[in-house]
């Protein structure tokens, strides 16, 4: 027993360190400038791809994984950067439709045992990961707030992370998906959602925008989308026959394991905006 919690405890520190330093070159990166917001989410997405492309266990190296997922954000930055009407939200705002449209695909897939995901890798670029790392680009633009809302968009969902994690190891009994993401406990969800909305009430109470109801409801828009594009990862590490995307991160994994859910749920957070008008066309 004691083996077991010392084991435990290296594995939690080695996870907290990890986090800390990426936490701050995170919000350090994200913050200081437009081109260096862009130049994150450009380093996110290319090594997405890579990973991507690695769980597609293939010797060569698929030019139409980096293709196509490189197509919105690249758009998003030509927008964003020479200000060039190439991406005009009503343009996200379709790509959105046709990623919640993907996503929903891919939940249907979960029963099965091959992959659609694997069948058409280059929809998974496209439509998953391209289009999730266009929105956060153009997100950075087109918000009031900008670059700002979308860190408090990463506390929410790390928050839900942190509750799903820590939650689910203490209470954890009850299964969500087990032949899919075996770790995964309604508990562990619960607590996501518990700390999610917590986070989004400090959010309202400290900088008093938008209502208790807006950040209630992105709350528990994260913490289920969150969930799902969580699944739809385990998905496709299954099919791929590997426990984590990569180890870069140690602790963590790799950025498809870390971005998963960000990926899940920003093409609805970016329809969720819109319907609230805080984002017009």
């Amino acid at each position: 027993m004691r083996k077991i919690n010392i084991s435990l405890l290296d594995s939690l520190i080695t996870r907290l360190k990890t986090a800390f330093l990426c936490g701050v070159l995170f919000i350090t990166a994200l913050l200081a400038h437009k081109y260096s917001y862009i130049f994150l989410w450009c380093i996110v997405g290319g090594v997405s791809l890579w990973e991507w492309n690695r769980m597609l266990k293939t010797d060569k190296m698929r030019s139409s994984i980096y293709l196509f997922g490189l197509i919105v954000p690249v758009l998003a930055i030509a927008q964003y950067v020479l200000s060039l009407s190439l991406l005009e939200p009503v343009f996200m705002i379709g790509f959105s439709i046709l990623s919640a449209i993907w996503m929903l695909m891919l939940l249907v897939d979960l029963k099965r045992k091959s992959s659609l995901a694997h069948r058409l890798p280059s929809l998974v670029s496209f439509l998953y990961i391209g289009s999730g790392i266009g929105a956060l680009i153009t997100l950075g633009q087109v918000h009031p707030k900008g670059r700002y809302f979308v860190l408090l968009l990463m506390g929410i969902i790390w928050s839900a992370d942190t509750g799903a994690y820590f939650l689910g190891r203490k209470f954890g009994r009850h299964k969500i998906w087990p032949s899919v993401s075996p770790n995964k406990t309604w508990e562990g969800f619960g607590g996501g959602i518990l700390f999610a909305a917590i986070a989004s009430l400090l959010i309202y109470f400290f900088i008093d925008q938008y209502t208790v109801g807006f950040w209630l409801g992105l709350a528990v828009l994260v913490s289920v989308l969150g969930l799902l594009g969580d699944l739809i990862e385990s998905k496709f590490k299954r099919v791929a026959g590997i426990k984590d995307s990569s180890g870069l991160l140690p602790g963590h994994g790799g950025f498809l394991d870390r971005f998963d859910s960000v990926y899940g749920f920003i093409p609805f957070v970016f329809l969720y905006l819109y319907y609230f008008k805080i984002i017009q066309l």
